[in-house]
Formats: C-alpha cells, structure tokens, sequence
C-alpha cells in the first residue's frame, strides 16, 4: 500500500446539437431537436467489502447518450396543438467494476466475514446499464371564451433495460460452503428484463369568472407501470462476495399512481389585496408484485385560505391558513 500512487480524477464532456423547424405554411410548424454527448474519465466510488473494510476507487466513465424529440405544431387564434415523439438512448461501456481486496489475496468466506470484509479476495459491482427511453405525447391550449383558457397534455412512455444480470458472487470459495449455494458462481437469470410503461395527464383551467373573480383549476394523473420479470431467488443471496445467506427473497416490480384534483378562487377585494380560496386532493396507489392492499393507498386533502396584500412594489404580505387531512 506503501507503493500506491494517486490519481487524477476528471471526466470530459462532449457535446454535439441540431435544432431544425420547419414551417410549410403559417399554421404548421414542423421541429427537430437532436444531441450526442459523450462522457468520459473517472470519478470517486465508494466500493464496500464489508462494513468494516470500505475503499474508494476511481469509477471509469464511458457514457453516450443520444436524445432526440421531433414535433409538430399547429397554431390558430383559438389555441395550439402539438404532437410530438422523443426518444432517449444511453450507452455505457463500462457496466462491471471489479476490484482487489487489499487485505486477501485469495477467496474465504466464514460467517462473519461480511463484518470484516476478509473473506473475498476481490469485489465485483454492477454500474449503471445502457437504456433507452420512448414517449409520444399531445399537448394543447385552447381559448373557448374570451376569459378562459384551458390547457392540456396528455404523455405515454417506456422506459427499457435488458442488459446481463452478474452472477451472484466473483468470490470462488462461496459456493462449496453451503448446499444451496453451488450456483453462486452463475446469474440467476440471463438478462434484467426491465421494463416500465409511464402515462401522464395535465388539464389546468384558467378563467375570469367576474371583474375582480378568477377561477384556477386542474387534474395531474401520473402513472408508472413496472412491468419487470419478477426474480425468485428461493435459495439465497450472496452479501456483500463475502458470505452466502441462505434467505429465500424476491425482487419485485414497484408500481405507483399519483393523482391530484385541485381548485382555488381568487378575490381581488381592493387594488392591491386579494383573498385567495382553495381546496386540493392528493392521491398515491401503490402497487407492490402483483398485490395492492389498503395500505398502500394514501389520500391527503388540503383546504387553504390566504390574504395577500402588496403595499408597495418591494414589499408583499400574506396572512394564510392551511388544514389538511392524511388517510393510510
């Protein structure tokens, strides 16, 4: 250890763009927007051997990422309309780092040895893996009175991932300490398999409902779909390439559902005050492998009141009230 010699970390950015638009006639508009960067150098990563044997290593960094988006708009007096797709893809050369334990040389592994961090001779981890990502989306904003505006966009997307899962463990010395561990040295299955579908809402309503009254009021519904292969692991796991633990686990896909209904009236009693009134309802579904139970439901409403006031340019009062009500 005498003899180690330090190392400059860095990484170097590289970025390349294109925006091209199109407009064929007044009301059409057609956009493309591109980028390619690349990533590259080291940076510092704590890599854990155990809980009493932590190191830090430099991280290689090999990252590509290419995004694109392209649209296409329509503009009238009454509102505009754009569809659109994006897609986002992103490269990593790098995938496994492995690195030496600098107090073995050669592989054990004991009971406690996940304490120590002496079993395994090295340590393996997996980086971030290459992806990609879709969404196709509609947006909107329209003027149906000449006092109100509504507005609206509407998004489904995928996110993707299927790149090598790692074998259990890169320690050699697991795998003829325990009956159920004789597959350590192998993946417990071939690919990740992940994949999430993702749907969003957004619909606002802006009004002026008399000369000093205006109406806000709104939708957001978001919904991530996990649709990841569920992975049984009945025999057991390897902690930390130190010790075999035979503890049957699944790793399940997590969903969720986020939904918020909301609206506020706002007063303006004299030139510079307003009283501004509003109720919001927040809402979280949760979904867990297969099962959604009443616990992994959460309901939140908010009732508000506030009084704002603007005596000079520089200076704003508010007085507000807030209660709100949480069901789990």
């Amino acid at each position: 250890l005498t003899s180690a010699a330090p190392i400059d970390l860095g990484l170097q950015r590289k970025t390349a763009t294109l925006d091209f638009a199109y407009t064929p006639t007044v009301p059409f508009s057609f956009n493309v927007a591109g980028s390619y960067e690349t990533r590259g150098g080291n940076r510092p990563y704590g890599a854990p051997l155990g809980f009493s044997n932590a190191i830090e290593l430099p991280e290689p960094i090999h990252y590509k990422t290419t995004n694109m988006d392209t649209s296409l708009e329509y503009h009238k007096k009454w509102g505009t309309v754009r569809a659109g797709f994006a897609a986002s893809i992103f490269d990593n050369d790098v995938q496994t780092l492995i690195w030496d334990n600098p107090y073995r040389i050669t592989d054990s592994t004991y009971a406690a040895a996940y304490s120590a961090g002496n079993g395994t001779a090295r340590g393996r981890m997996a980086l971030w893996p290459s992806n990609d990502a879709v969404k196709f989306y509609l947006s909107g904003s329209f003027k149906p009175l000449k006092a109100t505006r509504i507005s609206a966009a509407v998004s489904y997307g995928t996110f993707n991932q299927n790149e090598k899962l790692l074998p259990f463990t890169i320690n050699t010395a697991i795998p003829g300490s325990d009956p159920t561990a004789a597959n350590a040295l192998s993946a417990p299955r071939e690919t990740a398999m992940a994949k999430a579908n993702i749907t969003s809402l957004d619909l606002t309503l802006n009004s002026r409902l008399m000369k000093s009254i205006y109406l806000t009021a709104g939708f957001r519904y978001y919904d991530f779909a996990n649709k990841i292969e569920e992975l049984d692991l009945p025999d057991g796991y390897t902690r930390l390439d130190q010790v075999w633990e035979n503890i049957p686990i699944a790793v399940e896909p997590y969903s969720f559902t986020r939904s918020r209904l909301f609206g506020d009236l706002t007063f303006n009693l004299l030139k510079n005050m307003s009283l501004k009134v509003g109720y919001s309802l927040y809402g979280v579904r949760r979904q867990e492998g297969t099962h959604e139970t009443e616990k992994n439901k959460t309901d939140d409403g908010t009732f508000k009141v506030s009084v704002d006031s603007h005596p000079s340019d520089w200076l704003m009062l508010r007085v507000s009230y807030l209660n709100s009500r949480r069901d789990w």
